[in-house]
């Protein structure tokens, strides 16, 4: 019987007859957060070539003149839909391995407990993926929904603001998000610093690969 390795840290091994819905969704969600990173990937390619050339490193936030507007205009929307395809992929990830060793079933949830006991085991495994912990973040104040239209109690008026504001910068030869921090008077006259992490598509998904693709690549 056919078997999958989901995680190789985590060692989650299910028999791909089990979960037939699950792995295809996996494959799709898995192909296309390759295909972003490559995107983002050929941006960055740009910038290194004129470093190389230049000699000098390159560090900016906002609009790159070296790429075509079409370009950059994309780029954020690279990032917002990788940050949440990759949300959705570790969530599910997560469950099949709770399926797999009983901690939860397939079966339609029936109590508002087997709810709780679901998320929890969803939640408790992505917070575990240390690799994605900045993305989870960025996703859960810009991608999933700008905290500026759902503010949250812990949300600061400069994150408020940040999340709305163009997010793509480019240092340390990467396109990246958060590379700057906002800081706003509140109307109690406290200074605030935004609180949304900095973090690259490409350096998660090469971090990511060994874990979850490279095991993953023939299924």
């Amino acid at each position: 019987m056919s078997q999958v390795t989901l995680d190789a840290v985590k060692q989650i091994e299910v028999r791909t007859s089990e979960f037939p819905n699950e792995l295809s969704t996996l494959k799709y969600l898995r192909y296309g957060l390759l295909q972003l990173a490559a995107q983002v990937s050929s941006l960055e390619e740009v910038i290194r070539k004129h470093e190389s050339e230049t000699k000098k490193q390159i560090i900016f936030f906002g609009d790159d003149p070296r790429i075509s507007q079409e370009r950059r205009l994309i780029l954020p929307c690279l990032f917002h839909w990788y940050g949440v395809s990759l949300c959705n992929y570790a969530r599910l990830v997560g469950f099949v391995g709770s399926v797999a060793t009983g901690k939860v079933t397939k079966a339609m949830p029936k109590t508002n407990s087997d709810r709780k006991t679901i998320k929890e085991s969803c939640d408790k495994y992505v917070e575990s993926v240390m690799e994605i912990s900045e993305v989870v973040r960025w996703r859960n104040k810009v991608a999933g929904h700008f905290a500026a239209t759902d503010p949250h109690k812990e949300d600061n008026v400069a994150t408020f603001d940040m999340s709305v504001i163009p997010p793509v910068g480019y240092s340390n030869g990467r396109y990246r998000v958060g590379i700057l921090a906002m800081v706003k008077t509140d109307s109690d006259g406290t200074a605030k610093t935004s609180d949304l992490p900095a973090w690259s598509v490409t350096e998660v998904t090469e971090k990511l690969s060994p874990r979850y693709w490279e095991h993953f690549r023939s299924c």
